[in-house]
């Protein structure tokens, strides 16, 4: 999520203005429909900003898709849905974490470990990464390396180290690996559950304006697991919709000690820097954007690289899911 207005280009393509009204709307496929035509409407006069944005909800409309199929246990349709939008964020932590999700859910343990191991590189630090990455060794048979990434999962986020945890090291010293696989399922699901519940929570009372509520939804999340670097990310931007500079600041640069490469972290702090009238600050957010995504379109419209106006304006209401 980021602060952008997505206002910024609205009337200049008349299926860019639709995606978004679909967009907001939840109508994620015929989003993805209308973002297509961008490429193919401009009969000769092309916006290539424009593109790039439609290019940029196309990834969030997949991403939205991938995260319902997971929920659903859809498997396939996840795997697919997070693929496509790694065809435009590669370099997105979260889309690699979830794409392996999916391949591992459809027995596709190969590719699932090539998933997470490029959403490790991103972000060393990731703990939920090798969770899945330890499930999927002992998935595969490889018990001892598969309880050895998910020991390395609780040194980096000891929220992981649990009842349950013990429980299912009870089983695996017994070389009961089925149930022992269960349960460290169920114990990292379990947590999962209770941080997703509060963040889609937090996330719609947001979206309808109500920012205090969501504040403190978010930090209900973040209370079983503080190193969620998407939802430091939403945490600040509510902090900033109800006039908490500060400590909007401090939640993206928190989210940024978690993945030191998370673009929507480093585009609001840009903008909010911006917004300070702190433009050294800014400047340096917005080039640190470029050196991870070189054509990343908010960034660049700020930094005055597009033939655009730079963004001055600060819309809460815009929806990024990390």
């Amino acid at each position: 999520m980021s602060l952008l207005s997505k206002a910024l280009h609205l009337g200049r393509d008349n299926h860019y203005d639709r995606g978004i009204r679909l967009f907001d709307q939840g109508n994620f496929e015929a989003a993805i429909e209308q973002f297509a035509m961008v490429h193919s409407s401009g009969k000769g006069k092309r916006d290539a900003f424009t593109e790039r944005l439609a290019n940029f909800y196309t990834a969030e409309s997949y991403s939205n898709l991938g995260n319902e199929a997971l929920k659903n246990k859809r498997w396939d349709r996840a795997a697919h849905c997070f693929a496509e939008a790694l065809k435009i964020h590669p370099h997105y932590a979260d889309l690699n974490y979830h794409h392996a999700t999916g391949l591992r859910g459809k027995k596709d343990f190969e590719a699932a470990l090539d998933a997470v191991e490029n959403a490790l590189a991103i972000n060393p630090r990731y703990a939920r990464a090798y969770v899945c990455k330890g499930l999927i060794y002992y998935e595969k048979g490889d018990h001892a390396y598969g309880i050895e990434c998910i020991q390395r999962a609780i040194e980096l986020d000891a929220g992981f180290r649990s009842d349950m945890y013990v429980k299912a090291l009870s089983y695996h010293q017994t070389q009961d690996y089925a149930s022992a696989l269960i349960v460290f399922e169920t114990f990292t699901q379990a947590e999962i559950d209770q941080i997703q519940f509060h963040y889609q929570l937090g996330a719609d009372l947001f979206r309808r304006g109500l920012y205090n509520s969501a504040i403190n939804e978010f930090e209900k999340a973040l209370s079983f697991n503080s190193n969620y670097a998407d939802i430091r990310n939403y945490l600040g931007v509510a902090h900033q919709a109800m006039g908490h500079t500060y400590l909007a600041i401090e939640a993206f640069q928190h989210a940024l000690t978690v993945n030191p490469l998370y673009v929507e972290a480093l585009l609001n702090l840009g903008i909010v820097y911006r917004e300070m009238g702190e433009t050294n600050k800014a400047k340096q957010a917005f080039e640190n954007v470029l050196n991870i995504d070189s054509q990343h379109p908010v960034a660049l419209q700020n930094l005055g690289l597009t033939g655009d106006a730079p963004a001055l304006r600060v819309d809460s209401t815009e929806r990024h899911a990390a």
